[in-house]
């Protein structure tokens, strides 16, 4: 998965999140991207995560070896396309950065256990030192 498919799929993700905040901005001159941002629901994420998947095709994931040679040799398709310079400009003004950096933002974000626990205690016994680690921090 970490072969392109990743990155494809971060990238749809964040130009959808930046075009609701570009619609939600045209609609309303009030309201900041920042505070557009702020209401953004987890329902639309998933929504948003979802529409990503579905839209990457098969030659991004032929590329990580997943389906056939043939299959890849298809597909002519370009995976992502250029980011329109309104939607760049918005990452910039709104974030600090391009989309491509803002896709890649959550790269070294751990998303497992760190700490060393022993995952084969009882719950009990994870939970109680989950406790232990949080009270410490």
């Amino acid at each position: 998965m970490d072969q392109g498919i990743i990155q494809t799929v971060k990238l749809k993700y964040r130009k959808l999140q930046l075009n609701k905040i570009l619609t939600v901005l045209q609609e309303d001159k009030e309201i900041t991207g920042i505070d557009i941002a702020k209401k953004i629901t987890v329902l639309d994420a998933i929504l948003w995560i979802g529409k990503a998947w579905r839209e990457t095709t098969p030659v991004t994931i032929g590329k990580a070896g997943l389906t056939t040679s043939s299959l890849v040799a298809t597909q002519e398709e370009a995976e992502v396309e250029p980011e329109s310079t309104d939607i760049e400009a918005s990452a910039q003004d709104l974030f600090g950065c391009g989309v491509a950096e803002l896709a890649a933002i959550d790269n070294d974000l751990a998303t497992c256990d760190t700490t060393g626990i022993d995952w084969s205690q009882t719950a009990s016994a994870i939970l109680q030192q989950l406790d232990e680690n949080n009270s410490e921090e």
